[in-house]
């Protein structure tokens, strides 16, 4: 977020495609490392791997694009004429137009809007199902007589529809607000995962992965954009640091209540409702998280009705 405004739903869809490709390739080959030497060694094989690729990256990554004299979107800085002579070094330079039309609020003022705690609820509400479901899908489909080997293919085609996903969802946020696609995204999550319940074929395992890579699986990279769609990009860091914890425990929260709900009840059904109401809930509270409208401190003010 802190390095595209305008392109920044297409960015993130790209950005994101990794943990799709993941869903697609690593339930193939964990179920074989399982197969081959079994679930301990198989997540340690798992964490050397994530290390492996993930480290040398981390070398790589810069904050903002300002950090080593870059705009976002690949904006460039503007010197105007000053008294008709041709700008130099010490001419003073305007920040793009794409840059500076968008305001950034700090958190002290982003606690002064209700939208704030609304979107914070909606967080909570979806954040049992981004995880809860994840690790749900392959037990769940071995329980309804879904073989191992399809179950893992089945979980697989979730990556491969995400992908797709996040490719449509991350460039129609370029164009759309975040809001509206964030009611469409809750509705549809929702409604398609009413189908979790009815799957009991291996082709229905199929088709509720596919159709729920198309709506989770979107709606986990678009979900990215609320916060600095909502509150900009300068200090989006703070922002989501301090109002992202709650959730944050939610989602911790999501495979635990899933597993606890079947040991209690002997399937997944109830857990499934929970989180189908989680998602009518959010789509509540997207609903009134209206836009905000930055309220200009009286200093700023005066300084605009001088000018």
């Amino acid at each position: 977020p802190k390095w595209f405004i305008r392109k920044r739903g297409r960015a993130t869809a790209y950005a994101s495609m990794g943990s799709a490709a993941s869903a697609l390739l690593s339930p193939l080959y964990i179920v074989w490392f399982i197969d081959l030497f079994g679930w301990r060694t198989a997540w340690v094989l798992v964490g050397i791997i994530m290390f492996i690729v993930v480290a040398p990256f981390t070398l790589l990554v810069r904050r903002a694009p300002e950090d080593i004299g870059l705009l976002p979107d690949g904006e460039k800085l503007e010197s105007p004429e000053v008294g008709g002579t041709t700008p130099n070094k010490t001419t003073p330079q305007r920040r793009s137009p794409v840059t500076s039309s968008e305001h950034s609020f700090t958190v002290r003022e982003a606690l002064r809007y209700r939208t704030t705690y609304l979107l914070i609820l909606a967080s909570m509400v979806t954040s049992q199902s981004t995880v809860g479901l994840g690790s749900t899908y392959f037990p769940y489909f071995l329980d309804v007589g879904v073989s191992e080997a399809a179950a893992a293919l089945a979980v697989s085609a979730y990556g491969g529809f995400a992908l797709a996903g996040r490719l449509i969802w991350g460039h129609l946020a370029d164009k759309v607000h975040i809001r509206h696609l964030m009611l469409i995204l809750c509705m549809a999550t929702g409604l398609t995962l009413l189908l979790m319940i009815r799957v009991d074929t291996t082709l229905l395992a199929f088709v509720y992965t596919s159709l729920s890579g198309l709506t989770l699986g979107g709606y986990v990279a678009v979900n990215q954009l609320v916060w600095p769609n909502y509150y900009g990009r300068h200090h989006i860091g703070a922002i989501r640091g301090t109002f992202g914890v709650i959730s944050r425990w939610t989602t911790a929260g999501g495979p635990f209540v899933a597993a606890f709900i079947f040991d209690v009840t002997g399937n997944y059904d109830p857990a499934f409702m929970i989180m189908f109401a989680g998602w009518m809930l959010a789509f509540i509270f997207f609903y009134f998280a209206r836009p905000l409208k930055p309220r200009i401190p009286t200093e700023e003010a005066t300084r605009t009705s001088h000018r």
